[in-house]
């Protein structure tokens, strides 16, 4: 059975999907739950995201291994206790075009490993 709260999410993602696209964003994967996690591509550059406990991160790097944050990579905190892990997607994407918006504005790196 289908929920309004169902329906209010998708349209959320669907939004989000579409602020993504318009940035340039290629979402390849995205799902999971502790941690819920993306990969993708934007400006021929490889991004990971994972959210998990209360904090998520976006790393950008070689399409290889980009989540070492090998070029750059940004980390924020989310709630408190496993509140990331459980993150809606909608959200996600949401720190994902957040993420890719500070890459290209030139915010300082605060990735690596």
């Amino acid at each position: 059975m289908t929920t309004s709260g169902d329906r209010v999410d998708k349209a959320e993602e669907w939004r989000a999907m579409a602020r993504a696209k318009a940035l340039g964003i290629r979402i390849d994967t995205l799902g999971g739950n502790c941690p819920i996690q993306a990969e993708g591509y934007f400006d021929s550059k490889a991004f990971y995201f994972r959210a998990r406990h209360a904090a998520w991160q976006l790393c950008v790097g070689p399409s290889e291994r980009p989540w070492f944050c090998d070029e750059w990579g940004i980390e924020r905190d989310y709630g408190t206790g496993e509140d990331a892990s459980w993150m809606p997607r909608h959200v996600a994407i949401g720190f994902i075009c957040d993420g890719v918006e500070s890459f290209r504005s030139g915010v300082p790196n605060e990735g690596g490993e």
